[in-house]
């Protein structure tokens, strides 16, 4: 599976414009069928939105330990968190679709305010450095 990531917008009438070198990249061609799914979180998080070609079943964020009620949720062993070079403070989320299961940070980026993302945008900082300082010195939005 290839994960692409990019930033879109939502144009005047409410559509989603995707690039298409993204498309492209993808494999997708004028006239195929997409299943997008877009999962809304809560009230406060941003939405995720999904497009595969079998579609996605769930989307569930992943419960930090002692928050399990019963034995209920995931709990990864910290051994393959390291293996996967995901630190062990990490916050993650999963992506369940047809035949798999994808285990993954949650990009600190887009846990930022859009009107401050904006900011750092307009004033030329990198998106890569906004990132790091937020992974080095932590951050609560």
């Amino acid at each position: 599976m290839k994960i692409i990531g990019m930033q879109s917008v939502v144009d005047h009438e409410g559509q989603i414009i995707l690039p298409a070198e993204a498309t492209g990249a993808a494999g997708l061609k004028p006239g195929d069928v997409v299943n997008v799914t877009l999962a809304m979180p809560g009230e406060s998080d941003r939405p995720l939105l999904a497009i595969t070609p079998e579609g996605i079943g769930i989307t569930i964020p992943l419960p930090w330990p002692g928050d399990t009620k019963d034995g209920d949720g995931i709990q990864l062993p910290n051994e393959l968190l390291e293996d996967a070079g995901i630190p062990l403070d990490s916050e993650l989320e999963i992506i369940c679709g047809k035949g798999e299961i994808i285990i993954r940070p949650v990009d600190p980026l887009e846990l930022l305010p859009d009107d401050l993302r904006g900011l750092f945008e307009d004033l030329g900082v990198n998106p890569e450095t906004v990132r790091r300082v937020m992974e080095e010195e932590g951050y609560v939005v």
